[in-house]
């Protein structure tokens, strides 16, 4: 049996071992401390019980803390961890049982379910500089656990010239301390021992060096700020005035494509994994990002293909090379998937190129978003939807300032 310990990056490749007929599981980790030497049975018992009795199974199942004892019973053949990112948690302040629970559920929650929760519990947030003193002794406490069971630890990206614009990393610091950080968390693996590390670089160079989109294949999501640049350029702006909209830009590292969690899976198996960059990916690594040119063919075909991934990458080509196609977006409106991601990417480009079109792109997105998402948990559609509407008032702000630029450049 395989076992993932962490977080979707890991999840998604159990996902793709699991439908090959391998036998995996997977334990979703919010927290370095939550995987603990302690013996939690009777107490995470107690509390599921109170939990079920106060309405709160749906919000905290899959996220409370997974007991000593029921780990116990797991007898895997390799485990595979990563460099997950934290969240806060809720943690009882008498004996230090924690469970995981989102600010968003717990906003859910009525009155009374919150009142229940907060008169028992706090909310602790781990303080972000440690984190590298905290995995490696997860780490230890792992090994203690299966003292004989191989483990596999998958790194993370780093900020390098080929990911493109600035990488957004969950992990606070990692995108400014990702040496000081792994340093730690390297010595300190090597010295627990059975530590065999999977080089996320590596293999993200080598995917990449074969791939038809480069890295925007890998990792296609990016995150646009408020300040990014309106592309509808005022008449008589130079060309060479138009604001660069990559400057704006953030690589989103924590999100993979489907087709590279399937490939990160593949090597896992094959037990070829490479352990670190050779000189062909280092060189990889260290050429510039540029995106590649895409035809009005190319770009209808990833908007047309109902995938989220393929979909960012169309999305974040037309932003980062200028080239808006809003009619193509208009005619794919119904293929465009209602994800956040996405979203998010559609918000960039409404930043960049707000037209009445993108307007009605969004009406059009909201009633599929309606049918798509009805099955979500209470809450979620509404939230979803309110983005949306977000999206084309920005939109149309933005195009009142172009038009009242263009007014002033004219008198």
């Amino acid at each position: 049996m395989l076992c993932f310990f962490g977080n979707c990056q890991v999840a998604h490749m159990r996902a793709t071992l699991a439908s090959t007929g391998e036998t995996t599981t997977y334990v979703r980790l919010p927290h370095t401390d939550f995987f603990t030497d302690a013996d939690v049975g009777p107490r995470h018992v107690a509390f599921r019980r109170q939990a079920v009795a106060m309405g709160l199974e749906k919000n905290l199942t899959s996220r409370v803390l997974i007991p000593q004892q029921e780990l116990r019973t797991l007898k895997p053949a390799v485990i595979v961890t990563n460099l997950f990112n934290e969240r806060p948690v809720l943690t009882r302040a008498d004996d230090g049982y924690s469970v995981s629970i989102s600010q968003n559920d717990l906003a859910k929650c009525s009155r009374a379910q919150r009142e229940w929760l907060l008169a028992g519990f706090v909310f602790r947030q781990a303080d972000p500089t440690g984190y590298a003193r905290r995995f490696v002794e997860y780490l230890k406490r792992l090994r203690k656990a299966y003292p004989e069971t191989p483990l596999v630890l998958l790194d993370r990206l780093r900020p390098c010239p080929a990911i493109g614009p600035s990488p957004r990393s969950l992990l606070h610091e990692w995108d400014e301390r990702f040496q000081e950080m792994w340093a730690v968390i390297s010595q300190g693996a090597m010295a627990t021992g059975g530590v065999r590390f999977f080089s996320l670089e590596a293999a993200t160079a080598r995917f990449c060096m074969r791939a038809a989109h480069g890295i925007d294949e890998a990792v296609p999501f990016l995150r646009f700020d408020d300040e990014l640049p309106c592309l509808a350029r005022p008449r008589g702006c130079p060309p060479d005035q138009t604001p660069d909209p990559a400057s704006h830009a953030r690589r989103d590292i924590e999100h993979f494509s489907a087709s590279f969690s399937e490939f990160l899976a593949k090597l896992l198996v094959s037990g070829v994994a490479p352990r670190e960059p050779d000189a062909a990916h280092r060189a990889w690594l260290a050429a510039p990002y540029a995106p590649r040119p895409l035809d009005g063919t190319a770009l209808r075909q990833l908007l047309g293909s109902g995938d989220a991934h393929r979909t960012a990458i169309a999305l974040g080509n037309m932003i980062l090379r200028k080239k808006p196609a809003t009619e193509a977006l208009l005619e794919h409106a119904r293929d465009i998937p209602a994800q956040q991601n996405v979203l998010n990417m559609v918000r960039g480009y409404a930043l960049a190129f707000p037209s009445v079109g993108i307007v009605r792109w969004c009406a059009m997105h909201a009633k599929k978003a309606a049918r798509d998402l009805a099955f979500r948990e209470e809450g979620y559609l509404g939230n979803y939807l309110g983005r949306v509407e977000a999206v084309a008032q920005a939109a149309t702000a933005r195009l009142a300032s172009a038009m009242r630029a263009r007014e002033a450049i004219s008198a």
